[in-house]
């Protein structure tokens, strides 16, 4: 078990391109990595949609400011590396 998660979580890693992040961790990059982990437990295959989604989900449930604040940031991340989503986001006022 530890295996499998430790290569989901890899592949997760490698598709969200979060490798290039790795030097530079932040509270978005844990947030990034903790909604993969989410993902990969349900068994469901980690895209940047299901982040977007997950993190999205998780915006919606919170109260804590700060906590929405890291969330939305780290959705800027996500969104920012999927091709194409740039302009479909582009009327969120960032």
């Amino acid at each position: 078990m530890y295996q499998s998660t430790q290569q989901s979580t890899n592949s997760a890693k490698s598709f969200l391109h979060l490798d290039a992040l790795r030097d530079n961790v932040t509270a978005e990059t844990v947030v990034i990595e903790a909604a993969a982990g989410e993902i990969t437990q349900r068994g469901v295959r980690v895209t940047n949609g299901a982040v977007i989604l997950q993190l999205i989900t998780e915006v919606q449930n919170a109260s804590d400011p700060v906590q929405i604040d890291v969330l939305l940031n780290a959705l800027k991340i996500v969104v920012g590396m999927t091709p194409g989503e740039e302009e479909r986001w582009a009327y969120f006022n960032w």
